[in-house]
């Protein structure tokens, strides 16, 4: 898995401008948030956070606009999202694929809210491999929200702030 797979399922993404737009809303708290940095067997990063207090993996991921989770993980999560009409992507077969967009999602360390997002929730198992991570990776926290949230990426620490 790589950030080129993640990069061919943006590019088959369509969104009307209205669904672009509503992708950009999220809250902060305004405490600094510090999570540990984790990369997987093939470096990539990601950070472990809490869902409905469950405890997963989201990829730090640069390469793509959007945050998106699994469809099958957001069920598991009881995430409740709505299709988008007329929007759809293709996974790494060719297969055209559903796009929906969740409900707000708090996503916390586990004691305190870091954000709150709306997430893109489409079929990624063909995409990311959790024989790779150390934990389970559901998802991707992209570049729009990356910078909302002023991230601060520190490798040589192994150290996330959300600001």
């Amino acid at each position: 898995m790589g950030f080129d797979l993640l990069q061919l399922i943006a590019k088959g993404l369509q969104f009307p401008e209205l669904q672009t737009q509503l992708l950009a809303q999220y809250t902060l708290d305004e405490t600094k948030n510090n999570l540990s940095l984790f990369s997987s067997g093939f470096g990539i990063p990601y950070v472990v956070v809490n869902i409905n207090e469950q405890e997963v993996g989201l990829i730090l991921d640069t390469g793509s606009q959007y945050s998106i989770i699994n469809r099958k993980n957001a069920v598991d999560l009881s995430i409740a999202s709505e299709v988008i009409p007329n929007a759809y992507g293709q996974d790494i077969n060719g297969k055209q694929i559903p796009i929906s967009m969740s409900d707000s999602v708090v996503v916390s360390n586990g004691k305190a809210s870091l954000f709150e997002n709306r997430f893109i929730v489409t079929d990624l198992d063909s995409v990311i491999v959790n024989d790779s991570f150390n934990h389970q990776v559901i998802g991707i926290i992209g570049l729009n929200q990356l910078k909302s949230l002023n991230t601060q990426i520190g490798f040589e620490s192994n150290t996330v702030t959300f600001q």
